[in-house]
């Protein structure tokens, strides 16, 4: 199995959105602080290229 990475595009967003969710859940069962808060930020970021918004 060949699997290949690429930067995030603007109709990412959802997807990246439910990742962040899903690793947030993943620490805080840990106890541990996540990124809910700033999950749509951080999906806004797609497609930016240089991380700006």
């Amino acid at each position: 199995m060949k699997f290949a990475i690429r930067p995030a595009r603007p109709e990412d967003y959802e997807e990246v959105v439910r990742i962040v969710l899903a690793r947030s859940a993943w620490l805080e069962e840990r106890g541990l602080p996540g990124w809910r808060e700033s999950a749509e930020k951080v999906a806004a970021l797609t497609g930016s290229g240089d991380g700006a918004t």
